[in-house]
């Protein structure tokens, strides 16, 4: 009896022992969840197909082990921690068949101890194809309007950025970027310091793609004379949304010019173009409505200035379309030495036919048809240059559309 009153004690005494050991002698539980927060691709963005990595912030006290990605609460893709610990980067996989949808996500974290947490829910992410790098803005010129206040004016030749930046340095800097301007524009100013200094400046389009950049100007050269004013303005409607505006180019130094416009009940003009210089026309198809009157002026810009605007030119787009003539084509005569321009006849109007010569000439009117007539024979051309032709109906005194361009290349 007594023996078994002493093993009793015994192990009484080993239970109240083992029940007060400290509890540093075994890990802590894990009781706490992982936190997540999303914060890039956001509610309402725009996101290219392919590669898209989301950013996010996540937190554990014991760490992560993986994260999951849904897309519209589907489970895409996994994502483990590696063995330091670090956060994983998820990269969202994005495929052509959500090209023009709209989709949702969010991300679920989970730790070491099988507790899991889901992110914050990001919606209205639209899926569109990857850009297309923008074209680089062309034909950027300097104007001195002070000696502190210069003009910098170039041709836009993308039609898919989201804007353009000015970006300016001094002789041995580095350049900044000083001002972004939205898209289609054209023109924008700049105030410098120091008017002594020599300023650079280029300026870029860019996109959710990419960033192209244009030529380099600097304000180092002086004063100068201005180009000289264009003359024989005229404006020539081809249709219900489009005007075709000429000049006569009476300058030696001018590097563009400037093409301004205004509705008929308007009094102030706007800038719709600037083009590059020994062009000598410009249609205009910029948000044109039929039977409505344009007026239309145009002004040389030099290296050290502008020319005074020119006369004005008023042209009324047509209450409908003809159709240009169809289906030109051209073909040299090598034993005459001739070029045979024909196309189909709508018999509707008179043909007017006109001709550059090279890439890089300006479309001149080289000869009228009759109402029934379908073909041409252009005898002024010379061996060793390439010509393009194109032709339109002419229409009370306007001109339709054009045709489609031919080139024929005439070897020696």
């Amino acid at each position: 009896m007594r023996r078994s009153i002493l093993r009793f004690v015994t192990l009484l005494s080993l239970v109240v022992i083992l029940g007060c050991a400290s509890p540093s002698s075994k890990s802590s539980p894990d009781k706490m969840a992982p936190t997540i927060t999303l914060h890039e691709p956001a509610t309402g963005d725009t996101i290219a197909t392919g590669k898209n990595q989301i950013t996010y912030k996540a937190d554990d006290d014991h760490g992560l082990a993986f994260l999951e990605l849904y897309v519209d609460d589907k489970l895409v893709s996994k994502h483990k921690t590696d063995a330091s610990g670090a956060m994983p980067v998820i990269q969202w996989e994005i495929d052509t068949s959500l090209v023009n949808s709209s989709v949702s996500y969010f991300v679920i974290a989970y730790d070491r101890a099988g507790y899991s947490t889901q992110s914050n829910r990001m919606t209205d992410i639209q899926i569109k194809r990857p850009y297309d790098p923008p074209a680089a803005p062309v034909n950027l010129i300097l104007t001195k309007l002070s000696d502190v206040l210069l003009n910098l004016l170039w041709e836009d030749k993308s039609g898919n950025e989201v804007g353009f930046e000015l970006w300016r340095k001094e002789r041995d800097g580095a350049y900044e970027k000083i001002k972004t301007l939205p898209a289609n524009t054209i023109s924008a100013n700049d105030t410098i310091a120091v008017p002594a200094a020599v300023y650079y400046y280029q300026i870029k389009a860019f996109n959710h793609s990419a960033i192209s950049a244009s030529n380099e100007v600097n304000s180092g050269a002086g004063f100068g004379n201005t180009p000289v004013i264009p003359t024989a303005v005229r404006a020539l409607a081809l249709g219900t949304t489009r005007i075709k505006v000429t000049w006569a180019n009476n300058s030696l130094n001018e590097l563009a010019f400037k093409i301004q416009r205004r509705s008929a009940s308007e009094t102030g003009f706007s800038q719709i173009a600037c083009v590059p210089p020994n062009t000598v026309e410009y249609i205009d198809k910029t948000d044109l409505v039929a039977t409505t009157t344009y007026v239309y002026r145009v002004a040389a810009q030099g290296p050290y200035g502008q020319s005074e605007w020119s006369d004005t030119a008023a042209g009324t787009t047509l209450a409908q379309d003809l159709i240009p003539p169809p289906n030109l084509s051209a073909i040299f005569r090598q034993t005459e030495k001739q070029v045979l321009l024909s196309w189909i006849n709508n018999g509707l109007a008179e043909t007017r036919i006109e001709r550059k010569i090279g890439s890089n000439g300006n479309y001149t009117e080289i000869g009228k048809t009759a109402i029934e007539a379908s073909s041409y024979i252009d005898a002024a051309v010379e061996l060793g240059n390439e010509y393009f032709y194109r032709v339109a109906l002419i229409a009370g005194g306007q001109l339709t559309n054009y045709s489609n361009e031919v080139l024929v290349s005439i070897s020696r």
